[in-house]
């Protein structure tokens, strides 16, 4: 929990973390606020080292807690991020916490260093089921006479999807 009051933003160690760049919902990060003002929404301001800057209503629960649940839309790019807390009223600004340094992380790119993309592993099977496919209809086409069973069809199946997951499996087990 996030501690906030008149001249602190108390960000234990734990929080400062921001989850990883495209992230959508798994982040959730509390305020605990000092500071309650009647009447007020409460908005996030981050400013992230590209400086762009957003602005984000806050939620709240009946304990007078701010609760922010950390959407992709909101994080425009990875780094040091610097948040701050503003309560305002019709108004304009009421009051405002110091600011405060949090990190988003990187997540690791589905391309490769020339840019090409990398096939996830649900893109290689459906390429593999496919080929698959295509040696059992090219077989059938062949020997229009000739009888494939569902067993041989399976097992050309099992067969070929075994062959791609191999190497994943080797590398789960660190072989």
């Amino acid at each position: 929990m996030i501690y906030v009051n008149r001249n602190n933003l108390n960000i234990p160690l734990g929080e400062r973390v921001i989850g990883h760049y495209g992230d959508n919902g798994i982040e959730t990060r509390i305020f605990e606020n000092g500071e309650e003002i009647a009447d007020c929404e409460y908005v996030l301001y981050i400013s992230f080292s590209n400086q762009a800057v957003n602005s984000i209503l806050l939620d709240h629960d009946d304990f007078g807690h701010l609760i922010w649940n950390i959407r992709a839309n909101q994080i425009f790019c990875p780094g040091i991020a610097h948040i701050q807390i503003k309560a305002i009223s019709e108004h304009g600004e009421v009051w405002h916490s110091p600011k405060a340094a949090v990190e988003i992380l990187h997540s690791i790119d589905e391309k490769n260093p020339i840019g090409e993309h990398i096939p996830t592993l649900f893109e290689q099977l459906d390429t593999k089921i496919n080929e698959i496919s295509d040696i059992i209809q090219t077989y059938v086409n062949a020997n229009p006479n000739d009888y494939i069973s569902r067993t041989e069809a399976a097992e050309l199946i099992s067969t070929g999807i075994n062959t791609l997951l191999l190497p994943l499996s080797q590398r789960l087990d660190g072989e």
